[in-house]
């Protein structure tokens, strides 16, 4: 029987067992087997029609096709390429010198292969972090290549596992690769590779392997601070935030509360401000299981950027699980008057909060031509916001008093009007918008939504 006629799964696991059982633990032996099945296996890489059984197995989807010369690489080839490449890794690590030499082009081709599946923008962008999500490159950097072609550093190795989703394989490697190892030049941090792979499985492994070391005091701010180490903590919350990663950053979570100091909380304002530019809810929770110094209170920066989101429930379970100044002497870092800037679904998750009054005054700072203390509506009023106006009109946000004439367009002269009337008939008795410029700028500065008997 022909090695080609037997199921795909069969041809894997003689090569898988060949392999892995020291049937490549010399250099002879390795140029042997490799000739045995080089047309075999050459014949499975340029297949035109994909593999089914690979195809219905999650765990090594692959990505899309990737063009080997002037082949196209099948489904099935791709699978049966990333099922192998561990062991080829393994043997390699075996006798990498009498490996190496003996390495003909094809295992040689079928190496780069996996490297061209790997060439996914999201698995490039894991393993080149230089390289951006949205630049789809089919061929990896040289010195990628070069790196990987050693194939003996513990780094290439871990890299590889990881590129593979071999949590496995990555758990064997780690305490080779020791926990103050700085990360590889070409690699980078293992750590980050699994997080921007949102992997999971490896990152519970990284962590667990972390959380059986007693680390000394300058120990832990190392890692925790400095991006060379391979387990750079802060670098790690920040990509697992920026990657939407809610269940990662709950790992990492469990690893600060077990293994380092609270946060400080500049770091964690820092953070919160990152979520709200780059993230969500979820991801905003897991953060808030991080440990923080109990000084700890929401910079004016994180409440605005929390604003900015217009997400009520983002910005609601922020402040309640947060301390925070209710107040501030300046409209533009009053957390309830910067919540009206960003709309109504922010002013609703301030307000819900139970902390503010929504007739506070306070110094206005975003009209130089008006000295008076301003409240959330004069906020409203300023930026012609009318759903947020009519909101705080509901709330009980007093009106009876002067606005400057440069705000009141029609649209916010009838809002207040309309409300005016609803709270007191005889408002019915102030004039329309029209009489209302027609009035000089001194009646119209001096002008209050009340009717005077």
């Amino acid at each position: 029987m022909e090695l080609m006629d037997l199921p795909p799964e069969v041809i894997s696991t003689i090569l898988q067992q060949l392999i892995s059982t020291g049937g490549v633990s010399t250099a002879w032996q390795a140029r042997g087997i490799c000739q045995l099945f080089r047309e075999e296996i050459k014949k499975l890489l340029l297949q035109s029609e994909p593999q089914g059984t690979f195809d219905s197995d999650p765990s090594i989807r692959p990505h899309k096709l990737y063009v080997h010369g002037n082949h196209v690489m099948t489904p099935g080839a791709q699978a049966l390429l990333l099922r192998l490449m561990p062991q080829f890794l393994h043997a390699k690590v075996n006798n990498p010198r009498g490996f190496d030499n003996a390495l003909p082009n094809c295992i040689m081709g079928m190496y780069r292969g996996v490297c061209g599946v790997l060439g996914h923008e999201a698995v490039l962008s894991a393993l080149l972090t230089s390289t951006p999500v949205s630049n789809i490159v089919k061929h990896l950097d040289p010195d990628w290549f070069a790196a990987l072609g050693t194939g003996s550093d513990i780094h290439s190795q871990i890299t590889a596992a990881i590129a593979l989703h071999r949590a496995d394989y990555v758990q064997m490697l780690l305490p080779q690769l020791g926990s103050h190892s700085e990360k590889h030049l070409v690699f980078g941090s293992p750590l980050i590779n699994a997080i921007k792979l949102k992997n999971l499985d490896i990152v519970e492994k990284i962590v667990k392997y972390l959380q059986r070391f007693h680390f000394t005091e300058s120990d832990g701010k190392i890692l925790l601070t400095d991006s060379t180490m391979a387990f750079p903590i802060h670098e790690a919350i920040h990509t697992a935030i920026c990657y939407n990663s809610h269940e990662i950053l709950g790992q990492l979570a469990k690893l600060m509360y077990t293994r380092f100091r609270p946060a400080a909380p500049a770091d964690f304002n820092d953070w919160i401000w990152l979520v709200a530019r780059n993230s969500n809810y979820k991801v905003l929770k897991s953060l808030y299981n991080i440990e923080v110094q109990p000084q700890w209170k929401l910079s004016l920066s994180a409440v605005t950027e929390l604003c900015k989101t217009e997400n009520y429930k983002m910005i609601h379970f922020a402040l309640v699980h947060g301390k925070y100044n209710h107040s501030h002497r300046s409209s533009r870092w009053h957390p309830f008057h910067v919540a009206v800037r960003n709309g109504i679904d922010a002013a609703k998750a301030v307000f819900d909060t139970d902390n503010h009054d929504v007739n506070e005054a306070v110094k206005c700072d975003f009209y130089e031509k008006w000295d008076e203390p301003v409240t959330a509506l004069d906020v409203a009023i300023y930026r012609d916001d009318t759903v947020t106006m009519r909101w705080l009109l509901e709330k009980g946000a007093e009106y009876q008093r002067r606005f400057p004439p440069a705000w009141m367009s029609g649209r916010v002269y009838n809002c207040i009007r309309r409300q005016a009337i609803e709270d007191s008939r005889k408002n019915k008795m102030l004039p329309s918008f029209g009489q209302y410029q027609a009035m000089s700028v001194e009646a119209q500065m001096g002008f209050t939504f009340e009717v005077v008997e």
